[in-house]
């Protein structure tokens, strides 16, 4: 299973230096006339070995062409001059396209973000976000998202920071705290890496917030549980080793049972491995040693990580132990990558209550900076 795991490796490392090698071919395809060396042009060549962001590119190569040209001037025609000139012009050709192609996308993700709305779903009585709407009646459902500790918070961030949800409503999501390893953390409904890590992976949790210390807090206590139930740790919502009448695995949310709210959290040990994913922006050493002994164990195949490990014993095939590592099934997950987060330019009070929440433990508001300070500090005092 090892060398399998290397040579998926290798296809994935080879594939993405050829991604990179094709980005430079076409953004900067004077590299090679430098890497090649052009004779008489050693203060042009070290112009060019500084690395420039995109958006300097253009001047940069507009500031190399200068210089050729100079030296061309001096040196007389050169065919390395004319080849390092064409170079540069379809560099800046290239920036211009890929700089027309980021600003259509931005301008289509923040069309796509102005057009999403959250009102209808907010409870005014509760100040609480509904699961769901019933398009048949026209009602809310009855049931709330009400835990800080619930991947829900970022639809609650977005929708205070685009004004659609007044500020307070951050502060009605529950905060109870739970002991975990001589600390203390919040608690969710399931304990599941998902509700716990989720946002992180596009919302900052600055060292010293609450939320910081929940989520360094839950991934070590994931690895506790799996140490102590003798596999390998990763608690989350996923498939797991069950099938209704079509044949489709079914889903649910699985978790440590001290860190959830749910109900017969400890009847089911389903591992997922994405969910060593999430905990790799937390304890990333921790992960890549999980992430060994689940290829170890078979959870990686040809087409990537499988989505989860059920080792719940009324689920297990006959004659086999809990002990043993069981049937992997489902989907492999999708590519899961770290993007960056930014509040709305226009909008200060969003990025003001964002920092001030984060080490609160509250969130992002829309009622302008002074309001989000003064919410923040209310809430600090309302928590101690």
């Amino acid at each position: 299973m090892a060398e399998d795991g290397n040579r998926h490796l290798d296809r994935a490392l080879r594939a993405s230096i050829l991604a990179h090698q094709r980005d430079i071919d076409f953004l900067m395809p004077w590299a090679r006339h430098i890497a090649e060396g052009v004779p008489g042009c050693e203060e042009l060549i070290t112009l060019l070995e500084t690395m420039p962001t995109l958006s300097d590119l253009p001047d940069h190569c507009e500031a190399a062409l200068r210089l050729l040209m100079q030296r061309r001037g001096k040196s007389g025609a050169h065919d390395d001059f004319d080849a390092l000139a064409n170079a540069l012009e379809k560099s800046v050709s290239a920036v211009q396209l890929v700089s027309h192609r980021l600003v259509t996308l931005a301008d289509h993700a923040n069309a796509m973000f102005r057009s999403m709305e959250f009102g209808f779903l907010f409870d005014d009585d509760r100040q609480l976000l509904s699961i769901g709407y019933r398009c048949a009646d026209g009602s809310l459902d009855p049931n709330f998202y009400d835990l800080l500790a619930s991947e829900a918070r970022l639809a609650s961030f977005v929708a205070i920071a685009k004004g659609d949800l007044p500020a307070k409503h951050w502060f009605k999501l529950g905060r109870t705290l739970t002991p975990i390893d001589g600390g203390s953390g919040l608690i969710s409904w399931s304990g599941s890496m998902f509700e716990y890590l989720m946002p992180s992976l596009v919302m900052r949790a600055p060292s010293g917030s609450l939320l910081e210390q929940t989520n360094r807090l839950i991934v070590r206590r994931q690895e506790e549980y799996g140490d102590k139930l003798g596999v390998p740790w990763g608690m989350s919502e996923s498939e797991y080793n069950a099938r209704d009448i079509e044949q489709s695995y079914q889903y649910s949310s699985f978790g440590v049972p001290d860190l959830g709210y749910k109900r017969g959290l400890s009847d089911n040990v389903v591992i997922a491995p994405y969910a060593s994913g999430l905990a790799s922006m937390i304890d990333p050493a921790s992960a890549v040693r999980n992430f060994r002994k689940l290829a170890d164990i078979g959870a990686r195949g040809t087409y990537g990580w499988y989505e989860a490990l059920d080792y719940t014993r009324t689920r297990l095939p006959e004659g086999r132990k809990s002990s043993d590592h069981s049937r992997l099934h489902g989907a492999p997950p999708g590519d899961d990558s770290r993007r960056h987060w930014k509040c709305p330019p226009e909008r200060p009070d969003a990025r003001a209550l964002s920092r001030c929440a984060d080490h609160s433990g509250c969130g992002a508001s829309a009622a302008g900076a002074h309001a989000a300070r003064r919410c923040c500090g209310a809430a600090a005092a309302r928590a101690g």
